[in-house]
């Protein structure tokens, strides 16, 4: 099956979380879904990474496969997540919020290390109100 890709030729892969099912959406996916138990044993067996054996992955390509679909824009699964790593030195807080953002996660596993005025910044606050906070 074609697979759904961005505007670059990446894979697209959809937020299981962020999904809005009609009443026939959900009877097709009782339906037609493999069981996640046997997507995950074909997946092993094909020796697919375990990354691929995840719920994000498994509903995206069942979905793919058997449902009509309309795709929400961006602005509906922004996110904001603490980056390790090289890349945290350069970009500690990945912030993908863009000027109509509907629906944010915030995922900043490093919140240990801010504290409750810079996190109120980071979730309520443009960037560039918060960006020069981190040190």
């Amino acid at each position: 099956m074609d697979l759904p890709r961005d505007d670059d030729n990446y894979l697209k892969v959809y937020n299981a979380g962020m999904v809005l099912f009609t009443k026939d959406g959900l009877l097709k996916c009782k339906d037609k879904f493999l069981s996640f138990q046997k997507y995950i044993n074909t997946a092993r067996a094909m020796n697919i990474g375990r990354f691929y054996t995840v719920d994000q992955n498994y509903f995206h390509v069942e979905m793919i496969k058997h449902l009509d679909y309309t795709e929400l824009s961006n602005d509906w699964n922004c996110y904001i997540h603490y980056t390790r790593g090289p890349l945290g030195e350069k970009e500690p807080i990945h912030d993908s919020r863009g000027d109509h953002a509907n629906f944010v996660h915030i995922q900043l596993s490093g919140a240990d290390y801010f504290d409750n005025d810079l996190l109120d910044k980071i979730t309520n606050e443009n960037q560039i109100v918060w960006r020069s906070l981190l040190k």
